[in-house]
């Protein structure tokens, strides 16, 4: 087996794995530090887990409006781009309050939108994952 064909073969066994266990709640996982504190300001991410997949998309929503206007670092190049980045987490916030609720209820899975050979960890000598 060449050796991207078995590194394939493993991201697909990582994603097998990660779809068999089963939620409740859907949202982000709530880090907090060994001095009690939190990664993100509680009072703006308050809702780390939510009940239904509508009510989570409607918190993403307004988590990439918050992100938009505090970000720290350079991502909006002009008065153009910060009008259409704008525009664009509005549309989302309105896209998200007409999600259907019908069909929104859990189980939900765990999920990686960043699995690729870039995001993994390998030992080089054996090619098995480590992290």
């Amino acid at each position: 087996m060449s050796v991207l064909r078995r590194a394939y073969w493993i991201m697909a066994d990582i994603l097998l794995e990660l779809s068999k266990p089963t939620f409740p709640f859907i949202g982000a996982i709530k880090h907090e530090r060994l001095d009690g504190s939190i990664t993100s300001p509680f009072e703006v991410f308050a809702k780390y887990c939510v009940g239904n997949a509508a009510d989570y998309f409607d918190e993403l929503a307004c988590q990439h409006l918050y992100h938009l206007e505090h970000q720290r670092n350079d991502a909006v190049v002009d008065e153009i781009d910060c009008r259409k980045k704008y525009i664009a987490r509005c549309l989302f916030r309105k896209i998200s309050r007409e999600i259907s609720r019908g069909y929104c209820d859990g189980p939900f899975w765990l999920y990686c939108d960043d699995l690729r050979l870039e995001s993994v960890l390998v030992e080089e000598s054996s090619l098995a994952v480590t992290g």
